[in-house]
């Protein structure tokens, strides 16, 4: 994808009728410098992106010179506009995800909380339990000395 890229950000620069053809050399000069060709698998990544460009060619994505040079096609507008737009679903989908992933962690602690509250409660004295017969005695007590 980054190489359709660069070929769309190098080709629409220019009138369509003057677009230039990139060769390979050129494209990979441009990219990583002049000392690129030195390197030892400098060949076998020439030859990667030969292959990359008439791949392109083949789907319709890149036209040729017939010799050595390549340029992206109208189609491949379209397609590189499509491939953005589903990164940044993703990198949304991603985000949502994570925020998610954070309220189940705040949902599980909150529960674990509870839960703790739960049983300190239940083992705790008896006491508020105790405090409520009390009242009520109390209560029934109090109607009791107040009835006729």
């Amino acid at each position: 994808m980054d190489l359709l890229q660069w070929l769309i950000d190098h080709g629409t620069n220019q009138w369509p009728a003057q677009r230039a053809y990139h060769s390979p050399l050129e494209i990979l000069t441009q990219q990583h410098g002049s000392r690129s060709v030195r390197h030892p698998a400098a060949r076998e990544h020439m030859d990667y992106t030969r292959m990359l460009l008439e791949s392109m060619v083949h789907d319709g994505l890149a036209e040729t010179d017939g010799v050595a040079g390549f340029r992206a096609s109208a189609a491949a507008v379209a397609v590189a506009e499509t491939y953005l737009i589903e990164e940044r679903r993703h990198a949304d989908n991603q985000r949502t995800q994570h925020r998610l992933l954070w309220v189940a962690i705040a949902a599980g602690a909150a529960a674990v909380v509870q839960a703790g509250a739960a049983v300190w409660q239940s083992t705790s004295h008896e006491t508020p339990q105790k405090g409520v017969r009390a009242s009520s005695a109390l209560a029934a007590q109090t109607r009791k000395a107040e009835s006729p």
